[in-house]
């Protein structure tokens, strides 16, 4: 069974939803760390003339017509009915899924796929369930290292994504996106050992530490 693993003190960065908390003087916080660049701001550019469709990640149905009363609810499903000509408007909000886009406009005709005007449309390949219900996504592992946690949902599609690079999986901490480390050898995720040495690296009861991070089991 294909599970993520993760060390118990990076469990709360790893399920923080992407916002800031404001405190009294108005400051913001972070669970984890400021982030690495913030957000753009939404385009407040104006629609242009010509064929639109539209994607809702909130309150859309693959099943409609992607008009702008029924739109679509995921970018994948929208590229495969693009039409040279068309823009394609993302509605504000987190897509969750992994999109491949193999359809062709002409120099005349483009195909434009932007976010809906005053809105900001997030392309997030991560799991959703870890950034919105932490506590049912994650259980203690006793057989494992100290306060090790494994996902209780297995994920063998990642080997699928990820292909020869399943055994780094990278992850981030979902409040600033800094990245966690992706281990490769278990004995390296469950040590406490912060010191790389020859010595210690040849030995493989002893590993080397190198921070939070995830090891797909």
């Amino acid at each position: 069974m294909l599970r993520l693993a993760v060390r118990s003190f990076c469990l709360l960065a790893i399920a923080v939803v992407l916002v800031r908390f404001a405190a009294a003087d108005d400051k913001p916080k972070f669970a984890s760390h400021p982030p690495l660049r913030a957000l753009p701001k939404a385009s407040d550019r104006k629609m242009p003339d010509g064929p639109a469709r539209f994607v809702d990640a909130k309150k859309g149905d693959d099943a409609a017509d992607g008009a702008s009363e029924r739109p679509w609810k995921t970018l994948a499903h929208a590229a495969t009915k693009l039409r040279p000509g068309d823009t394609l408007y993302l509605r504000g909000g987190v897509y969750h899924e992994h999109a491949a886009c193999s359809v062709q406009g002409t120099v005349d005709k483009p195909i434009t796929v932007r976010s809906y005007p005053g809105e900001l449309a997030i392309l997030d390949g991560g799991m959703a369930e870890f950034l919105d219900a932490p506590a049912t996504a994650w259980e203690p592992y006793t057989a494992g290292g100290p306060d090790e946690f494994r996902s209780t949902k297995s994920f063998s599609d990642l080997v699928k994504l990820a292909g020869d690079r399943a055994i780094s999986l990278q992850g981030n901490f979902a409040d600033s996106h800094v990245p966690l480390h992706g281990y490769r050898f278990i004995n390296d995720f469950r040590t406490a050992n912060e010191y790389w040495t020859v010595s210690n690296k040849l030995d493989e009861m002893q590993g080397v530490y190198c921070g939070p991070g995830l090891w797909l089991d």
